[in-house]
């Protein structure tokens, strides 16, 4: 619980140094099309920086997001800004970057996620996490490939709970 708030408040201090520069800059971002749009990847920290996620949605007229979670709150954010996400909880275990992972663990993980409501599961998979989770997680993690037979079970697994995965490899 400590790394996830931890990781969140960074996170969040990241994202209002962009948004404060971002609102006193006076570049113009145009578009020719002005028809409705879709989100596909959206980091969604807490609750109340999501207003201003919101103002700027409605300015571009992005109707739903992919609204990446990284601590738990799906029931909360669906309750105060319904339809406006489809949630997608970011999967984030060590046992991936083991050099022999717990395959039972990783398949829990899975569970828990689909329990908790969250349709749309989140690898990471890019150059950069493997300095993620050595600094994190203090793990010199082995190269991963999506081709691994460890990721077999784990494929099969969100198939078999009707999850949607999104797979991050950069």
């Amino acid at each position: 619980m400590f790394f996830e708030k931890q990781t969140v408040a960074k996170c969040e201090l990241q994202v209002q140094k962009y948004i404060s520069e971002y609102v006193n800059d006076d570049t113009q971002v145009k578009s020719k099309y002005f028809g409705p749009k879709f989100d596909a990847h959206v980091h969604l920290g807490s609750v109340d920086g999501i207003h201003n996620l919101i103002k700027f949605r409605e300015e571009f007229n992005i109707k739903r997001s992919i609204g990446i979670v990284w601590g738990n709150g799906y029931n909360e954010l669906e309750t105060k800004f319904p339809n406006k996400f489809v949630q997608a909880k970011y999967f984030r275990s060590r046992e991936l970057f083991k050099e022999k992972p717990n395959l039972k663990l990783t398949l829990d993980s899975l569970e828990e996620i689909y329990q908790q409501g969250y349709p749309v599961v989140k690898f990471w998979f890019g150059p950069r996490v493997r300095d993620f989770v050595k600094e994190q997680f203090k793990i010199d993690p082995p190269i991963i490939r999506l081709s691994d037979p460890f990721f077999k079970s784990i494929f099969a697994k969100i198939e078999e709970l009707g999850l949607i995965l999104l797979i991050h490899v950069s």
